[in-house]
């Protein structure tokens, strides 16, 4: 019951539970690694095996955790993947749902990014990507949304708690300090725009079906200029920097 109680309250991922007994029941063990434990030993034991088997069980923790990293992880911005946007973004929306609350999803594009990579080379728009990357998370913790790079130039919000005029002018902000921003890379001082397509959630469907509607907005704002938001009702008044407005 012990081995239970402890996976009820920490993940596999993060604990190992080794069990140790002097009793004569040779059973014991299996039932104790059947219940979920990683590893049985009986008294009396070798210090140095107990201490070779930690060390082993420590050894595979931390590549479990390199495993779950490479696989849930863009390896260039360090951002959530694609895969992680679907194996968690259902439950994060199901939550809301459940509980009354407002969620939108948004997809961002880098405008003209093959023209970077063109003008200045891949190496400088990997700097552009990581960039954004950045951005977006600095403006998404303070609202606890989840960010994720979904390929290429395109990345994924998803802003649970928020309805689409909270949304749009968190969307807004975001893309006025994009725009806003300098890169210098190389003495190269670079600045770019996003376009944003975004949707609020209004009852359950499949999850790809959010991402599909959020990328049928982006490819309105695209053809509307790019470097502005468009959403299921209307499109985001796009603001003049130039003016301060």
């Amino acid at each position: 019951e012990l081995p239970r109680r402890i996976h009820r309250t920490f993940k596999t991922e993060d604990i190992c539970v080794i069990g140790i007994s002097s009793s004569s029941d040779r059973l014991l063990s299996a039932r104790f690694l059947k219940a979920g434990a990683r590893d049985f030993i009986y008294r009396p034991y070798v210090v140095e095996e107990l201490q070779c088997r930690i060390d082993s069980h420590i050894q595979a923790l931390s590549q479990m955790r390199q495993l779950r990293m490479a696989a849930f992880h863009d390896y260039l911005t360090g951002l959530f993947n694609r895969r992680y946007f679907y194996d968690n973004g259902p439950a994060v929306i199901e939550k809301c749902l459940l509980r009354g609350r407002s969620c939108c999803l948004a997809v961002l594009d880098i405008d003209f990014f093959k023209h970077i990579n063109d003008t200045y080379g891949h190496h400088v728009g990997d700097e552009v990507l990581k960039r954004i990357g950045k951005l977006m998370v600095a403006s998404a913790k303070v609202i606890g949304a989840m960010v994720v790079r979904l390929g290429g130039e395109e990345f994924g919000l998803l802003l649970p708690g928020m309805d689409i005029h909270a949304a749009r002018a968190f969307c807004e902000a975001l893309r006025l300090d994009v725009a806003k921003d300098r890169l210098i890379v190389e003495e190269k001082e670079i600045s770019v725009t996003v376009s944003i397509g975004l949707v609020e959630v209004g009852e359950w469907q499949y999850f790809h079906h959010y991402i599909t509607a959020a990328d049928e907005c982006l490819y309105l704002a695209k053809h509307a200029g790019r470097n502005c938001i468009y959403s299921k009702s209307r499109m985001a008044v796009k603001f003049d920097e130039g003016l301060g407005i």
